[in-house]
């Protein structure tokens, strides 16, 4: 099993990471699309260095989460469009893509069996056109997070997520 570490991305935290061995690191993308962490890795040409990741671990592994949750709770909203045109253009970067998973309800509340039943479809479609968008490119690999389905005793819940790669 492995285990990624999120990190804001800045020098300190990712120095911390290193003295620790953490080969495996959780980026998101709601970080990563803010315009200053976007020139360095146009600049920098390489994320471990766009991120401070100085001497990296060997064997690191990134995967880049879509930041959804953290976009949502804060009101914010990320886009298909932007996330495909970010994930096509860096996925060389990643070895490992979260799909755009699209939170169900509002903050707050409790999503209603209809919302979480809406929030998988567009999870599923938004899984479908990323595989299309990042067509024959070699080495990452696209997660889906899965949601419980709608059951008597689980539609009062909060919705589970796990990562898996799904069937054919």
């Amino acid at each position: 099993m492995k285990i990624f570490f999120s990190s804001w991305p800045g020098r300190s935290n990712q120095e911390a990471l290193n003295r620790r061995g953490t080969r495996h690191r959780l980026l998101s993308y709601v970080e990563l699309r803010n315009p200053g962490v976007l020139w360095k890795i146009e600049s920098a040409g390489a994320l471990a260095e766009a991120v401070d990741m100085k001497s990296p671990p060997e064997g690191l592994e990134l995967m880049l989460d879509s930041g959804a949750f953290s976009a949502w709770d804060s009101g914010a909203v990320v886009t298909l469009e932007e996330y495909a045109a970010f994930v096509t253009k860096y996925s060389t970067f990643f070895d490992w893509i979260v799909n755009l998973d699209v939170i169900p309800g509002q903050p707050g509340r409790r999503p209603s069996p209809a919302e979480i039943d809406e929030s998988a479809e567009i999870g599923w479609k938004h899984f479908y056109e990323l595989k299309r968008a990042l067509g024959s490119v070699e080495g990452a690999k696209l997660l889906q997070r899965r949601q419980s389905a709608r059951g008597s005793s689980t539609s009062a819940k909060k919705p589970r997520r796990s990562c898996r790669m799904p069937g054919p």
